[in-house]
């Protein structure tokens, strides 16, 4: 039995729930189908549909809440193999990159940049803040780099299969990398997220600790 106070409670949840959305009723019914009903029968629908939304609700709220943290672990995990790759770098598995010159865009227009430098793990692929000052305003924009196969990719975004695009500058370890090379790649259009056009990319190999160097080339003692 619905006493007076639970009916008028079925109303406003049905006011809500129809505010905004007049041709919605509860469980697909049609208007003439909702129209035929008794005000009991629409109050005993509109709880039903009500139910139905709210465990609809909370299945996507434990599927968001699910996926935030897989995506957590999936972070940890992938901060934890690139801090081992680093770990366990011998020479030529760390490339020290400037960039310089140009410019890329921001807010989809070209502008200079300020210079920077990074290091890049082989296997790594990380996220590049780069900065434009602007009197008071500075803009920033993220840029996608990675070292894998011998070669330096830019503007490859988050893509797992980033060495299938052809958007993007891939600079090849050609064998001066020892020393560091300078290289002027190609401008990017504008369809890219960079747009990158007349920028300077400086690469070199790392010194790292225990390596003997003789002349220009590099090497590990004998253990």
């Amino acid at each position: 039995m619905i006493t007076k106070q639970g009916y008028l409670l079925f109303l406003l949840i049905l006011f809500v729930i129809f505010e905004g959305c007049a041709t919605r009723y509860p469980l697909g019914l049609k208007e003439e189908q909702w129209q035929a009903l008794s005000p009991q029968q629409q109050a005993e629908y509109t709880t039903k549909q009500y139910q139905i939304d709210e465990e609809r609700r909370k299945r996507q709220e434990e599927y968001r809440q699910q996926k935030e943290r897989e995506a957590v672990e999936a972070t940890r995990v992938e901060k934890d193999r690139i801090l081992q790759l680093y770990r366990n770098a011998r020479y030529g598995d760390i490339i020290q990159v400037n960039i310089s010159g140009g410019s890329i865009a921001f807010i989809g227009e070209r502008k200079g940049y300020e210079p920077l430098s990074f290091d890049l793990v082989r296997g790594e692929r990380k996220r590049i803040p780069f900065y434009h000052h602007d009197r008071h305003v500075t803009y920033q924009t993220d840029i996608w780099v990675a070292y894998d196969n011998n070669a330096f990719y830019f503007d490859i975004g988050d893509d797992q299969k980033y060495e299938h695009s052809t958007d993007k500058i891939v600079i090849l370890d050609n064998g001066r990398w020892d020393e560091g090379k300078t290289y002027h790649p190609k401008t990017l259009d504008k369809t890219t997220y960079s747009q990158a056009q007349g920028i300077e990319v400086f690469i070199r190999y790392k010194l790292l600790p225990g390596m003997q160097r003789k002349g220009s080339h590099h090497y590990y003692p004998s253990q």
